[in-house]
């Protein structure tokens, strides 16, 4: 995973350093797949081991959470929307993994 999101960061940069962390299940109940929150000066991706087990479903949400990191980029804490998914969130989650799925990012990210 790690090489995957420092091959977005290198290709949609967003402003922020950007960590990812494992934990064993996340949320309530484990039922959330990841979280993404600011962290000091950078933004910390929260991923559920058990949520994630499956690569294809941890590349998904990695991208997931890594557009949020890009959405809010270098904006004040404050204005951080969690839940927020407008329209432009959706086309860079599908940009993203239509390059990595489609167009060669598999194999651009395994050089990171």
């Amino acid at each position: 995973m790690a090489q995957v999101l420092r091959w977005m960061e290198a290709t949609w940069p967003c402003g922020r350093p950007v960590r990812i962390r494992w934990t064993p299940t996340l949320g309530p109940k484990g039922k959330y797949s990841a979280q993404t929150q600011r962290s000091g000066t950078g933004m910390l991706i929260t991923m559920s081991r058990r949520r994630n087990r499956l690569y294809e479903i941890a590349i998904d949400t990695i991208i997931h959470e890594y557009v949020h990191c890009h959405q809010w980029g270098p904006a004040r804490a404050e204005l951080l929307q969690p839940d927020d998914h407008p329209p432009a969130f959706g086309a860079l989650y599908w940009e993203i993994l239509d390059r990595f799925h489609h167009q060669g990012g598999d194999e651009e990210a395994s050089e990171y």
